[in-house]
């Protein structure tokens, strides 16, 4: 599966990055929003992976359809 790396200017969602397998992102301040996008069209189980390295923090990871209502969300960290 390819690493593809998160392209700036990501930070609204008529700007998010699309991948179709894993892909690399950073924040870079607390106010930092990215977005990124893929497409299912079948029914299927999605697993979500999401790490960080050593800096401390929160960050809340929503799961979106294509009409921005939430799925799913988590509070990380």
């Amino acid at each position: 599966m390819p690493l593809l790396y998160e392209m700036e200017y990501n930070d609204e969602r008529v700007l998010a990055n699309r991948f179709d397998s894993q892909i690399q992102g950073s924040l870079k301040s607390v106010g930092d929003i990215d977005w990124f996008t893929f497409s299912n069209n079948f029914p299927t189980q999605l697993k979500v992976t999401f790490t960080f390295g050593s800096s401390s923090g929160l960050w809340n990871v929503q799961l979106m359809d294509e009409k921005a209502q939430v799925l799913s969300g988590r509070n990380i960290g």
